[in-house]
Formats: structure tokens, C-alpha cells, sequence
């Protein structure tokens, strides 16, 4: 039996171009991908938020903006890559939504892993199934007299950054960033990024130009040590203070 399914194995074309590296790469950080929906950037819309989705494959940005000005009736988009995906084209997302008005923030259900919520500039929350090709939109708040009119900035816990993202190892210093990532060439800042909770290595950060990175980390950054843990529990003594 062992001999039949290596034999069918010989034949099989599944990891034709396939090279694996043994060695761990040199440069901490590593840009993977490059992603971005071109009709979102021409009309210079920036990249507000960023969510990876439950299975770690999938990873969503949504387009609005964030200076100044009234981008009420802005049409605006949340796009979707799936990383995992062989025919992969980081100027075509696997999933694109055309959404009324700009989209400040996003964030995949913790379980569901086609289903994402966004935060809208008129106060709406709208919630999608990115698996309904045809009629993706699940659930909307609405817009009455008694609804929530101001922008609806954050759905979930999230982060932001100046041009820099900087990357602390906590084992060697909290003050001094272990990595600096320069995103963006012009110092457009970024305005969201997220750690991959299952590819741990893997860091999405999205930018005023309308580009979603995807960053690989180096192992230094992923396994958690004794001393980092007991920082992390002094910072946060301090921070109760």
C-alpha cells in the first residue's frame, strides 16, 4: 500500500516549482506582498484599517480617508486576497465591496472566517459574508433619526503608526525597536496594521497611498521568552499606575 501511494506520488504535479529553503533568512523583515485595487487608489483613497480573517489565509483592507474634509457620500470599497491562493494578483482581489460612504475601520469575525464587519463615516456598522458572491451584505445598522450619525472609527481593538513601524523584542529592550519597517518611501503615513493570529510571522500594514504590505517576520519575533513575559506584566503594572 505504502509503495502504491508513493508511486502515485511520482506523478503528481501539486509542487512543481516548489524549492524549500532551509535556512533562515538573513534580513529580519521581508516584504511578501504588495497589495492594492487600483480603482480605490486613483481615486486616492487611503487604506484605513486591515483584518486578517480566522484561518490566517485571507486578508482584508478597507478604503476611506482619513484627513480632512467630508467623505460622507465618498463611495468607498473593502477589498479581500486570499495569500493562499496560487493564482494570486495583488492588483485583483479575490473579493471587492462597493460601499456608500468611506470605511474607517474592519474586522473578520473571530470564528467565521468569510464573514467581516466595517465601520462606516456616516455611523453605520455593515456586516458581509465575502463567500456570497452575489448578495454579500448579511447586516447593516441603518440610517433612522435615532440612529448613530457620527463615524464609526474602530469595530475591534486596533493599531496605528507614523511612517516608521517599529518592532520591539521586549527579551532585548523596551525603549530601543528591534526593526524599523519603512512602508512607505514618500512618509505617507500608516494608518492600520495587524499581526496574523495563526501565521504568526506575518504582519499586515496599510498606508495613505492605498497599499496593503504584507511583512514576514524573522523567528526572533515569535517565540515568547520568560524575561518577555515579564515585561509585558510590568508594563502593564505601570500602565495601571
Amino acid at each position: 500500500m505504502v509503495i502504491r501511494e508513493l508511486n502515485k506520488n511520482w506523478q503528481s504535479h501539486a509542487f512543481d516549482g516548489f524549492e524549500v529553503n532551509w535556512t533562515e533568512q538573513q534580513q529580519t523583515v521581508s516584504c511578501l506582498h504588495t497589495l492594492g485595487y487600483p480603482p480605490a487608489q486613483g481615486q486616492g483613497l487611503h487604506v484605513t484599517s486591515v483584518s486578517w480573517n480566522s484561518t490566517g489565509s485571507v486578508v482584508a483592507c478597507a478604503y476611506g480617508r482619513l484627513d480632512d474634509g467630508d467623505w460622507s457620500t465618498l463611495k468607498a470599497f473593502v477589498c479581500a486576497w486570499n495569500l493562499d491562493r496560487r493564482d494570486l494578483n495583488p492588483r485583483q482581489p479575490s473579493a471587492v465591496l462597493e460601499v456608500p460612504s468611506a470605511v474607517l475601520c474592519l474586522a473578520f469575525h473571530p470564528t467565521q472566517p468569510s464573514h467581516v464587519a466595517g465601520g462606516l463615516y456616516s455611523g453605520e456598522v455593515l456586516v458581509w459574508d465575502l463567500s456570497r458572491a452575489e448578495d454579500p451584505l448579511l447586516w447593516r445598522t441603518g440610517l433612522t433619526e435615532d440612529s448613530h450619525t457620527d463615524p464609526v472609527y474602530q469595530v475591534r481593538a486596533g493599531a496605528g503608526g507614523a511612517c516608521d513601524v517599529q518592532l520591539f523584542d521586549l527579551r532585548k529592550s523596551s525603549q530601543k525597536p528591534t526593526a524599523s519597517i519603512r512602508q512607505t518611501q514618500d512618509g505617507s503615513p500608516v494608518y492600520c496594521l495587524e499581526f496574523n493570529s495563526r501565521q504568526t510571522q506575518l504582519l499586515a500594514a496599510g498606508d495613505a497611498r492605498g497599499t496593503v504590505r504584507v511583512w514576514r517576520l524573522s523567528t526572533e519575533f515569535t517565540a515568547q521568552g520568560p524575561r518577555e513575559a515579564q515585561e509585558l506584566d510590568r508594563l502593564a503594572a505601570e500602565g495601571a499606575a
